[in-house]
């Protein structure tokens, strides 16, 4: 729908025949009438939706509602997620160097590496994170060395069941 000639007009008298976005007035730029929430999104063709525009002003707008996040927003929205990113991502170095001691551990008796599952320095901070202390993760390793009906391939899972055993003793005396 065309806004009619005497609307334009007076929208343009309203806003004092000048940009309400930058200023500028004619002859430097030419005006056009601009919807607040555009036309595209519903927005009536009612002096109450209109504002004067300058043509470089609208069509930077674009199709942007009025409840559109300014730039700065986003930017500081970004700047907060790649800090939080920063962040998680130092934590989890440091989680793994803490957990690394297990790996070292595993290597220096001889285990297989290809034997560990990918995840194994976030399943080590997982059980300590449960209330396993490193010295019980320690015992319950050379439970699972010493285990010789197992095989090497099973040793890592023997190891996590000694683990999870353990834990639900630590539950029972906390709880008994």
């Amino acid at each position: 729908m065309s806004i009619s000639k005497a609307l334009r007009f007076e929208v343009l008298r309203r806003d004092g025949f000048a940009c309400t976005y930058c200023g500028r007035k004619p002859p430097e730029v030419e005006l056009h009438i601009d919807h607040v929430t555009p036309a595209s999104l519903g927005g009536q063709d009612v002096p109450e939706n209109l504002r004067t525009s300058c043509v470089d002003c609208n069509a930077g707008k674009g199709s942007t509602p009025p409840d559109a996040e300014l730039v700065a927003q986003v930017a500081d929205d970004a700047a907060r997620w790649a800090a939080a990113i920063k962040r998680a991502a130092a934590e989890m170095l440091a989680q793994d160097e803490k957990s690394q001691w297990f790996v070292d551990l595993w290597l220096q008796c001889g285990q297989e590496a290809e034997y560990l599952p990918l995840d194994v320095k976030q399943r080590i901070t997982r059980l300590i994170a449960r209330g396993l202390p490193r010295q019980t993760i320690e015992e319950m390793f050379w439970v699972a060395l010493g285990a010789g009906h197992v095989s090497d391939r099973n040793r890592y899972a023997y190891f996590t069941g000694c683990c999870n055993k353990r834990l639900e003793q630590l539950v029972e005396s906390d709880n008994g």
